[in-house]
């Protein structure tokens, strides 16, 4: 069976507190000392991201001590993305792939800045310019067929694109006759910027060849050599008994990878009849292994393999997985999509506000109604977004009165089985009551551990597999016009063309409360 993958947001704390602070809309809530100083400046965004040759406008504002339109200015630190001011904004395009930051300042002085991403949607640079992409094209090298075997095998090699910088780092064997082509990827890297991040292997040590076996072809199972400060992942097949050519792959720079482990069993060349012998096994991520903040494991699609059947006799300069820093793709400010009171009226929005996300590979989302040709072609990145949606739960409007006044509300919180299974199924992630969501992609080979990227925190340690009913209450003093808003944090999954997947609600105990004037 495929093993479980692991995608864990930590909830730890803060954002998911009851909010019963008072805001009081009828004054300027971004004002930071005691004075009537209104100077300030505000950008939307606290991080934004473009595709190459995209352009986005972000909303700025900024105003003087006395409450009037200050101008501002925009300076970026690199070529990466260019930046101009509008009469609402700031202007950026994307130019090429990396980060940049915009500093806005005030004609008074104030300064803000905005974090940008630029991406080619096909790749995802996942670190000083190492960039990764998937390809489902492959090279058949060869099969045993004629050999006797009890069973069946093809061995493949990826196509690949030197001429553009692209490699793979190992070969893919299948059990069975199946064509890999668009039934199976990996990853393809490059050293965009030439910061000597991948190297050729030194040389290779013969695994396997199927000498004797009588196969109507040659072939042999080779390990590649790495380079001091440099690791290889996976084996390397070839058409015939000679080695392979040391341009066939790249090994990729250490610090970009650890140490992973074989997983299931793929072949073995029993009843071949050839002079060696030959076991083929998954590469997986490692076990228990202290991922840090934001980190994600993705193995590249390569195998393992070792002239004997015990997995413990394989070759562990060969048993490397990535692993990386997940991207978060887009941040707002809470200011700006924080709710308020404007008036005597309830605060009415029909639309989740937009908090946050971050760019994952494919391999992590389930997405059944998609091939994964048509992923590897059309979204070989996902979005995971998180989104809070306002609700109103109650007014009070104590105007009239002269004391004070109660407002009591109760609500449901926690999440319904049948929505997490729903999203399960369609998706890939996995609510348990311990806090944490695994992601059940396809393949059951990446691990993730995610808290602050996505900003989705909780109160506790324990979140609430079930749905129960909690009672709160709120005094609204007199003269004032309250309301209380139940908040719903939601994942939501979609695809690189902004396809929704599916959405998970979670109900929290989170309240908005506010009052005017």
């Amino acid at each position: 069976m495929k093993s479980i993958i692991k995608y864990i947001l930590l909830f730890l704390s803060g954002l998911l507190f009851i909010q019963c602070d008072i805001l009081n809309t009828a004054t300027t809530t971004t004002t930071t000392n005691q004075s009537n100083d209104l100077k300030k400046i505000f950008i939307e965004k606290k991080t934004v991201s473009f595709k190459i040759g995209e352009t986005k406008e972000l909303i700025v504002t900024s105003t003087k001590s006395d409450g009037i339109k200050d101008t501002f200015t925009a300076n970026i630190d690199n070529e990466n993305a260019t930046v101009s001011v509008t009469s609402t904004g700031i202007s950026i395009k994307g130019v090429s792939i990396g980060s940049a930051i915009i500093t806005v300042t005030s004609g008074s002085g104030l300064t803000s800045k905005v974090n940008v991403l630029v991406f080619d949607p096909v790749s995802m640079d996942i670190g000083n310019g190492l960039l990764i992409k998937f390809t489902y094209s492959f090279d058949n090298m060869w099969d045993d067929g004629g050999s006797g075997g009890d069973h069946d095998t093809i061995w493949w090699h990826p196509k690949y694109d030197p001429t553009n910088g692209w490699y793979p780092v190992g070969s893919y064997i299948r059990g069975d006759y199946a064509d890999a082509n668009k039934n199976h990827a990996v990853i393809l890297v490059k050293d965009s910027k030439n910061n000597g991040l991948l190297a050729k292997p030194t040389d290779y040590t013969l695994i396997y060849n199927d000498s004797g076996s009588g196969a109507n072809r040659d072939g042999s199972v080779w390990l590649p050599i790495a380079p001091t400060g440099y690791v290889a992942m996976g084996i390397v097949v070839q058409s015939g008994h000679t080695k392979p050519s040391t341009d066939v792959i790249r090994c990729v720079k250490k610090e970009y990878t650890v140490e992973g482990k074989s997983g299931n069993w793929i072949y073995d060349d029993s009843g071949t009849g050839a002079s060696m012998n030959l076991t083929v096994w998954d590469l997986i991520e490692p076990d228990n292994y202290p991922l840090s903040e934001g980190a994600m494991f993705l193995d590249p699609g390569t195998v393992l393999a070792s002239s004997s059947g015990d997995p413990a006799t394989i070759n562990n300069d060969i048993k490397n997985v990535f692993i990386i820093n997940i991207p978060v793709t887009d941040e707002a400010d809470n200011a700006s999509i924080e709710p308020k009171l404007t008036g005597f009226l309830p605060y009415s929005s029909n639309y989740p506000k937009y908090f946050s996300s971050v760019r994952i590979p494919f391999t992590l989302i389930k997405d059944s109604k998609r091939t994964l040709d048509w992923k590897v072609d059309n979204s070989p990145f996902y979005f995971i977004q998180r989104e809070e949606v306002y609700t109103d739960a109650q007014t009070l409007d104590n105007r009239q009165a002269t004391t004070d006044n109660t407002m009591n509300y109760s609500s449901e919180i926690g999440f319904s089985k049948t929505q997490t299974d729903t999203f399960t199924q369609e998706v890939g992630m996995e609510v348990t009551a311990e806090g944490s969501a695994s992601f059940l992609g396809s393949g059951g080979k990446w691990s993730v551990k995610l808290s602050a990227k996505l900003g989705w925190q909780q109160q506790t340690a324990t979140t609430y597999s079930f749905v129960e009913t909690k009672t709160y209450n709120f005094t609204v003093p007199a003269g004032k016009y309250a309301q209380l808003l139940h908040v719903t944090s939601q994942f939501r999954a979609l695809d690189s063309l902004g396809n929704t997947v599916n959405v998970l609600p979670m109900k929290s105990n989170s309240l908005k409360y506010m009052q005017y004037p």
